[in-house]
């Protein structure tokens, strides 16, 4: 139960709110003062924020692309569904991101 409160906390969060997450992350694990289950916790929920933000960043990017191509000029929500923006990530860098293992 705590675990679905949790989800639909951090799904309701903006990108600049979760990017503000990611960056207090970061700083928390460069401070050396965590236990490895802590860093390692710590570091997998920040992987998990860089996916969601990289996949939102492809987003904007396929819409700003949409937009200079002259094509759909109305205004459309962008889908926000993991699957989607795994598409689209997949599309972007059919390699994977250096550094993320799969």
């Amino acid at each position: 139960m705590a675990a679905k409160v949790k989800k639909a906390q951090e799904d309701s969060l903006s990108f600049e709110q979760r990017l503000e997450k990611l960056e207090a992350l970061a700083q928390r694990m460069e401070q050396g003062n965590l236990s490895l289950h802590e860093l390692l916790k710590d570091y997998e929920e920040g992987m998990k924020l860089s996916v969601t933000l990289q996949g939102e960043l492809a987003q904007a990017k396929a819409r700003m692309m949409e937009i200079k191509l002259g094509g759909g000029l109305e205004a459309k929500p962008l889908p926000s569904d993991v699957a989607h923006q795994a598409t689209l990530l997949d599309e972007l860098h059919p390699d994977g991101f250096p550094g993320v293992e799969e």
